[in-house]
């Protein structure tokens, strides 16, 4: 008997999560969707590299990453078929373990809280967090206020206060356009929700 490569012991492994017909689809397309027995009109996209992302009900794209690492080094086919195996029989406990990742304001500040915390208490790391994000905000609010008022008045202390606050300000904007998105992506995900409740089943 010869013996198998790692690789190849995880793509018949992978074969036999996945079935034939599931398995030629995520060679042939690099991707599977897969409904979300937990939520309705929830997508989840798994991807041939192992990637997994959802979109909800009301959104066009897949938004949401979920983050997931193994402990130790394993084939890219083991983490599709233990990923597959986590959205279709276990979704309780993916949502349990993955981080979500997505562009928005709260998810901004979600990591930066989850990064201060492997460091600081839950008091300090709150803190922080808040500081970080008024700091930028904060300048964007004094960006505003040296165009609208000081440089028609002061022309050289208004550019040494835009030159000054431009990066920070930049950042306040980013997180404000982050805001704005995630508010719009949210109430269209709840409107999409609704709707799909009001069906008959």
């Amino acid at each position: 008997m010869i013996d198998e490569t790692p690789a190849a012991r995880a793509e018949r492994l992978l074969l036999d999560v996945l079935g034939e017909g599931q398995f030629h689809r995520l060679r042939r397309t690099s991707y599977l969707d897969l409904p979300s027995r937990k939520y309705k009109g929830r997508v989840y996209r798994l991807d041939a590299m192992g990637n997994l992302s959802y979109r909800d009900a009301g959104e066009a794209s897949f938004n949401t990453t979920l983050c997931i690492q193994p402990v130790e080094a394993v084939p890219r086919d083991d983490m599709v078929a233990a990923r597959y195996l986590l959205v279709t029989a276990d979704e309780d406990r993916l949502l349990s373990i993955a981080n979500p990742i997505t562009f928005g304001f709260f998810s901004l500040a979600r990591a930066l809280y989850q990064d201060f915390r492997q460091k600081h208490s839950v008091l300090s790391s709150s803190l922080m967090t808040a500081a970080i994000l008024l700091f930028f905000l904060g300048a964007l609010a004094a960006e505003i206020w040296a165009v609208v008022s000081l440089l028609p008045a002061q022309p050289v202390l208004g550019i040494v206060a835009l030159l000054a606050l431009l990066l920070p300000a930049l950042v306040g904007l980013v997180l404000v356009a982050a805001g704005l998105v995630e508010v719009g992506r949210t109430a269209s995900t709840r409107r999409a929700r609704r709707r799909l409740e009001a069906e008959p089943v």
